[in-house]
């Protein structure tokens, strides 16, 4: 049984594996990864679709 399966196995008979974290830490990072939903065909488009990205990027972090 790999480490895994023997945390899981342990969670399951109520033996706890990891800590409960009551407040979630502070993310450091922020990652907005996308590719153009469809073919990319006029320089305006081109052009439009990172202030689009950037636009919901500040979104989420707000």
């Amino acid at each position: 049984m790999t480490v895994v399966g023997l945390r899981t196995a342990w969670e399951l008979r109520v033996r706890s594996c990891l800590d409960l974290e009551l407040v979630r830490p502070d993310r450091k990072t922020l990652v907005r990864s996308r590719l153009f939903g469809k073919r990319v065909q006029t320089k305006v488009n081109l052009r439009e679709a990172p202030s689009k990205h950037a636009q919901r990027v500040v979104e989420k972090l707000r």
